[in-house]
C-alpha cells in the first residue's frame, strides 16, 4: 500500500509513567484535513511526484492504521494515565477541557499553568480553521465503512 510499517514497541513501553491525552474529532472533519495535510507534506518533503489520485486511499488507510494501533494499545494504559476529550470540546471550552484533563491525569495544579494558557488562547483568538467542501455521499459511505470503529468509539453520527 505504500505505507510504512509501524515501529516495534509503543509509547507506553518507552514511557511507562507517561500521561496520555487523546483528542478525537468527527471523522468527517478529520478526512479533508488529513488529505490536505498529506498533500502539503508529500509535495514539500516527498522525493517523488505526488499522485493525487491515490490521496484519498492513502488518507483513509493511514488513519485506519493509526486507530487500529490505538485501539490495540489503549486498554493497556493504567487507570489515571489516560484521558480523552473531543476536539469540539477543546475548541469551544479550552480551559474547562484542559482543567478536566489535568484533574483526570493527576497532573499538578491547573491554576499554575492557567494564566499561560489564557495568554496563549488570546494570541490565537482570531484563528479560523480551514474550510473544506462538503464530502460526497460516496466518500461519507466509505468513511463510515472503513472508519466504523472511530465513529462508534466516540459516538459520532454517520
Amino acid at each position: 500500500t505504500g505505507v510504512a510499517e509501524p515501529v516495534p514497541g509503543n509509547l507506553l513501553e518507552t514511557f511507562p509513567d507517561a500521561r496520555f491525552l487523546h483528542i478525537h474529532r468527527q471523522p468527517y472533519e478529520v478526512f479533508p484535513s488529513l488529505r490536505h495535510t498529506m498533500k502539503k507534506v508529500i509535495a514539500a518533503w516527498g522525493v517523488q511526484k505526488l499522485d493525487e489520485s491515490t490521496l484519498e486511499d492513502r488518507a483513509i488507510e493511514t488513519y485506519r492504521r493509526l486507530y487500529d494501533a490505538y485501539f490495540a494499545q489503549v486498554g493497556d494504559i493504567p487507570p489515571g494515565h489516560f484521558h480523552e476529550i473531543s476536539y469540539q470540546q477543546l475548541s469551544e471550552q479550552p480551559l474547562e477541557a484542559l482543567s478536566g484533563a489535568y484533574d483526570a491525569l493527576g497532573l499538578p495544579d491547573f491554576s499554575v499553568v492557567q494564566p499561560k494558557i489564557e495568554e496563549y488562547l488570546a494570541t490565537v483568538s482570531s484563528y479560523e480553521r480551514n474550510k473544506y467542501p462538503d464530502l460526497s455521499p460516496e466518500v461519507k459511505a466509505r468513511l463510515v465503512s472503513e472508519w466504523k470503529p472511530m465513529f462508534d468509539a466516540w459516538g459520532y453520527e454517520a
